[in-house]
């Protein structure tokens, strides 16, 4: 089963962080069924250098650090 698209994902995830930034290259794997996706990606001002990030889908939406509190 394929999941959204991992630039996409991480995008919205720093988005919701507080850190927006353009994506430039993401590849992500599903370490549960709950959507917790491991993620390695660059930005656009710093293609050269990977960074890492554990992405959690809640609901629709995407975050960095757990899902909110409803």
């Amino acid at each position: 089963m394929a999941g959204p698209p991992a630039e996409f994902m991480i995008e919205a995830a720093l988005q919701a962080a507080g850190k927006p930034g353009d994506v430039v290259s993401a590849v992500c794997s599903r370490q549960s069924t709950y959507g917790n996706y491991d993620c390695q990606y660059a930005l656009a001002e710093r293609p050269a250098e990977t960074l890492r990030a554990n992405v959690l889908q809640c609901d629709l939406a995407f975050y960095l650090e757990g899902c909110p509190e409803h």
